[in-house]
């Protein structure tokens, strides 16, 4: 999608928030997962715009289904990292919930 098509979808939301992690959380991993879920379910509550990435996780899976169930949009980490080098950030507030993933990804969202 287009960055006008991607702004007119979020145009709603009191904010967009972008949440990188290293794999899609799903409840039946682990308690790290189940945190990260009802993170995402509060803001998508408090009307934001969640956009998640997974490092390491295919945006295909059954669990990025269950997060897009959720309300959120879930998208690969690769087609992102393309979409920040070839346009300005479109998103008010980024969440890195590892400091692995925050080291990776600081020099794309600062330029």
């Amino acid at each position: 999608a287009s960055r006008g098509a991607f702004l007119l979808a979020t145009r709603q939301a009191l904010a967009r928030v972008l949440v990188l992690d290293h794999d899609t959380p799903c409840a039946a991993r682990d308690s790290g997962s189940v945190r990260m879920l009802n993170f995402i379910r509060v803001l998508l509550g408090r009307r934001h715009h969640v956009t998640f990435a997974g490092v390491e996780s295919d945006a295909d899976d059954a669990c990025a289904l269950q997060l897009q169930a959720l309300g959120a949009h879930v998208t690969s980490a690769g087609l992102l990292k393309f979409r920040s080098l070839s346009t300005k950030c479109d998103y008010d507030l980024v969440v890195a919930s590892r400091r692995s993933v925050a080291k990776a990804w600081l020099p794309l969202l600062r330029a």
